[in-house]
């Protein structure tokens, strides 16, 4: 937990809902006022601010940290030469995406993974992000932090995952993030979309991507798979690479809501800082602005 120097909002936004928390300075890692808004996107960011100035709340924050779901974000893992700096790390993530997704309109972060030479690379739509930070300065908030769920759960479970190699996935309210670990840092990572309500369905997709990681770096077939539903309730089980029936206890309950957890202080080495992001903002706006009409020669 992080010492807050003034109040600040922490939201989270996922693909039907947002949940905003307000929080003090200071060390209490309580919430001052809470609000949920529902909607797609913008709609639920801008129904949780309404909620939030609903309550007894004597001012709105000036800044506020989002974390968004894996829906809205690009992941990609990196393999540079070990002494690769960031600027080097981020044009080839560039160079990555824009092969990758034929689009260059991405906003692209990068984080080094240890001294491994691997950087995990996060990318989210321009006009995404432009939409969250002009609904935010609609409300007279500045958006200085953008963390991805992805890396903030890896973080957040780091202390329970045990074994420096295994599985985690994700399960999120269109699909699950998979990630697998070896040597205690990500290897591979693979975003499925699907229906996570078909339990069959989910398992079949966690069944090859165990296999596939497998393959490609060098893993034993048994693996230890941790799951975490949207209860927050982390499952761990075995498979010993055998294509038995009932691989995991997979948890039947809605998703819902989910409490959110506070960023560790260290949690800032993947986020879009301040000046930079309103540097971007800056750039795109003079890209877009129209150029001067010229005079005509009389």
């Amino acid at each position: 937990m992080s010492l807050r120097f003034r109040n600040e909002l922490r939201m989270e936004l996922r693909m039907r809902s947002c949940q905003v928390e307000l929080r003090g300075r200071g060390w209490n890692p309580q919430p001052l006022a809470v609000a949920n808004g529902t909607g797609s996107g913008v709609a639920a960011l801008n129904s949780a601010l309404q909620g939030l100035q609903l309550t007894e709340l004597d001012s709105m924050p000036s800044v506020a940290r989002l974390t968004v779901a894996d829906e809205y974000v690009h992941h990609a893992l990196l393999q540079l030469e070990p002494g690769s700096d960031m600027r080097q790390a981020l044009e080839q993530a560039r160079e990555h995406y824009a092969l990758a997704l034929q689009r260059d309109d991405l906003r692209v972060q990068v984080m080094p993974l240890g001294r491994s030479g691997r950087w995990l690379a996060a990318a989210v739509i321009d006009s995404d992000l432009q939409a969250w930070c002009a609904t935010l300065e609609a409300a007279g908030v500045q958006l200085t932090h953008l963390h991805t769920a992805l890396i903030e759960d890896l973080r957040l479970l780091a202390d329970q995952v045990t074994e420096d190699d295994a599985v985690i996935a994700l399960l999120r309210e269109e699909g699950m993030s998979l990630v697998r670990l070896k040597d205690g840092l990500p290897m591979a990572l693979a975003w499925e979309r699907l229906d996570t309500s078909q339990p069959g369905l989910l398992e079949q997709r966690l069944r090859a991507f165990v296999r596939e990681a497998a393959s490609q770096v060098g893993v034993g077939r048994q693996c230890v798979v941790y799951l975490l539903p949207e209860s927050r309730a982390l499952c761990r089980c075995v498979w010993d690479g055998r294509d038995l029936p009932g691989l995991l206890p997979l948890p039947q309950e809605a998703i819902g809501s989910r409490q959110m957890a506070s960023p560790p202080p260290w949690s800032d080495t993947a986020q879009i800082p301040t000046e930079e992001l309103a540097e971007q903002l800056r750039e795109t706006g003079r890209r877009q602005a129209p150029a001067p009409a010229r005079a005509s020669g009389g």
